[in-house]
């Protein structure tokens, strides 16, 4: 699958039987050398929170980015319609 410019596609499972639950994530791409992440996540109501790193790097254990850490913490709310 090809990515429209300006955007990545991927493809991601969960494993919500973990605490806290994790998600790992994999580029949709022909290209030899995709790009994997690996994280955990936390969905409370229309809060989404994700603390993701590239796969292989082992995962976070708490949802923090620190400048020694190389994780990418993101925090996401559902707009309301």
């Amino acid at each position: 699958m090809k990515s429209p410019p300006g955007y990545m596609v991927m493809t991601y499972s969960l494993d919500t039987g973990k605490s806290p639950k994790t998600i790992s994530a994999a580029e949709s791409t022909d290209r030899p050398k995709k790009m994997t992440l690996a994280g955990i996540y936390q969905l409370d109501d229309d809060k989404l929170k994700l603390c993701l790193t590239e796969a292989g790097k082992g995962l976070p254990a708490e949802f923090a980015s620190k400048p020694d850490n190389n994780f990418m913490l993101l925090e996401l709310k559902r707009e309301k319609k």
